[in-house]
């Protein structure tokens, strides 16, 4: 009895965060009907944040708050027609009242010892590294992209089904919470072009969910982009054999950059909780606020925030990216029922002078940050496309990457620049190079000041 009242209470406690409430949405119900049941259940937006299951009350960082606002605020601004509002609404209500399970959101294993990873290595060098059995695979149906840009898809049912059992304790210990297997998905292998929309996965199934990835055959690096519980958009590049794990329900996650290579393998695995998890799509969809379509809140108070609100982090990280290739953004691919799309690189509309040239700089300041950081990989990924990046840009001191690759005594770094073309003699308004940093902040004897010596031999 004791454990029925505190049960209660709790539920009494959340009903009015995110805990489904009594008054269920269904399929056919009308407008009014839905709205009155968004006042019936006590929700109120923005909702409240809660944490674990069962949920408890929990507060979210000024940063999450902000990164919400600001998806709100894009969608207001970006209304198209009716469905496709409600659907970025009901991903945005989900992702705010989905209770977080874990500190980041996301966390990466290497598994490409286990028994488990040498199997999936060999279907896949079965199924894709061979030419004849690639081309017999079949295109997967969720995808409406080019032909080279569609994914293919190959069935291993049985292995997957030991995976979600294999790894439920590893997730298990991750999430905090007993989990029950929900679905395993693929091998989806991704072609040249292809793209993930923006969006999170279904409530009833996906919850604590995981990438395995298998391997790939890339030209470029198609890192996974996924927020965490702070709203920050993270670029993950996986190695084949990584395990990505991750709270698919709740975090906002894709791939807009377009794949550049010939395929890109993984499964996808997903678990919910054990115990008395009942949400449903129709929880959120009675959850979407009344005001959906209204360019602006009726509430002042609320109207000033999302006036204020800049562009959301997925899209600045998509805008950054097309920059970084010269070209201007694309109309950004929406809508989860298609969410494999891909790009036409005939469409791309290369940036004017100008801008290619303001591009090339804003690029080149990255590139100083990740110098003065010691951001080794980061400096590699910023220096593949030399023709979109500045390697001598300065700063209104006149200080370039070098110098500060220089002050911070980054040997491998400092080579980094040297092979991509910096000028190891260009000076700050100061009027020091690169060596006479180095040797003013290590003394004469350290490697980075060895380095640049030999550089100046040979200039």
């Amino acid at each position: 009895m004791r454990r029925r009242l505190v049960a209660a209470a709790l539920g009494a406690t959340i009903a009015s965060a995110h805990y489904p409430g009594a008054n269920r949405g269904y399929r056919g119900m009308s407008e009014k009907e839905r709205v009155d049941y968004f006042h019936k259940n006590g929700y109120e937006w923005p909702p409240t944040s809660t944490r674990g299951w069962p949920p408890r009350p929990a507060t979210p960082s000024d940063a999450y708050r902000r990164s919400r606002d600001e998806i709100e605020a894009w969608i207001r601004r970006n209304l198209t027609t009716y469905k496709a509002t409600f659907d970025e609404w009901g991903t945005l209500s989900q992702s705010r009242r989905m209770p977080a399970f874990t500190r980041n959101g996301f966390e990466v294993f290497d598994l490409s010892h286990t028994a488990s990873y040498a199997e999936l290595a060999a279907n896949y060098e079965r199924n894709v590294n061979d030419p004849a059995a690639f081309a017999n695979l079949r295109p997967e149906g969720m995808s409406s992209g080019s032909s080279t840009g569609r994914p293919k898809f190959y069935h291993q049912g049985s292995l997957n089904n030991r995976l979600l059992d294999e790894l439920r304790p590893r997730m298990e210990a991750w999430a905090g919470v007993e989990l029950r297997n929900g679905q395993a998905y693929g091998v989806r292998v991704y072609g040249n072009g292809s793209t993930l929309v923006n969006h999170i996965d279904r409530s009833e199934t996906h919850v604590v969910s995981a990438i395995f990835h298998i391997d790939h055959d890339l030209d470029h690096p198609w890192p996974l982009e996924i927020e965490d519980h702070d709203g920050a958009w993270h670029r993950v590049n996986l190695k084949p054999g990584e395990l990505c794990m991750y709270e698919s329900a709740k975090q906002y996650h894709a791939r807009l950059q377009p794949m550049r290579g010939r395929a890109y393998a993984s499964v996808f695995l997903h678990w919910f909780p054990k115990h008395g998890w009942n949400w449903t799509m129709w929880d959120t969809h009675v959850s979407v606020p009344a005001d959906f379509e209204a360019t602006r809140p009726g509430d002042a108070a609320r109207a000033a925030v999302v006036d204020a609100a800049g562009a959301p982090p997925f899209l600045r990280a998509y805008e950054s990216y097309w920059r970084g290739r010269g070209f201007a953004a694309p109309r950004l691919h929406r809508g989860i029922e298609d969410p494999v799309q891909s790009y036409d690189d005939d469409a791309l509309v290369p940036l004017t002078s100008a801008a290619r040239h303001e591009a090339r700089r804003a690029n080149g300041a990255r590139l100083r940050e990740f110098a003065k950081d010691g951001r080794l990989d980061d400096a590699r990924k910023a220096l593949r496309d030399l023709d979109n990046v500045d390697v001598d840009a300065a700063d209104d001191n006149g200080w370039a990457p070098i110098h500060e690759a220089a002050r911070r005594g980054d040997e491998e770094i400092l080579g980094l620049l040297v092979a991509r073309g910096a000028d190891a003699r260009k000076r700050t308004k100061g009027g020091d190079d690169a060596l006479a940093l180095a040797r003013d902040a290590h003394g004469p004897d350290h490697a980075a000041v060895a380095y640049l010596a030999r550089v100046h031999s040979e200039l």
